[in-house]
């Protein structure tokens, strides 16, 4: 579970940085994938994010976060047990 120190970081990076922005997002795990999020939107409490566009949703639960590394005020990885999720502008 994501920690109170780590939630307020991240809500502040992405409401901050990603808002209106063009994201990328990576998952790197046994299946790999690479997609983006045009003039994404954001969601985010304390069980899990959502970012979204038009045509696109992702949703990311955070009940099983090992930990979350912000690389810059630009890009971030979430780390779960069995894959990672990159976030970045």
């Amino acid at each position: 579970m994501i920690n109170k120190l780590e939630y307020m970081k991240l809500k502040k990076v992405l409401l901050k940085n990603l808002k209106n922005q063009r994201v990328c997002i990576e998952i790197k795990g046994i299946i790999s994938t690479q997609f983006f999020i045009e003039k994404t939107k954001v969601i985010i409490n304390k069980h899990k994010m959502i970012l979204a566009d038009e045509n696109k949703e992702f949703e990311l639960e955070f009940l099983k976060i090992k930990k979350i590394k912000f690389q810059d005020m630009w890009s971030f990885k979430i780390i779960y047990e069995d894959f990672n999720v990159v976030v970045e502008i």
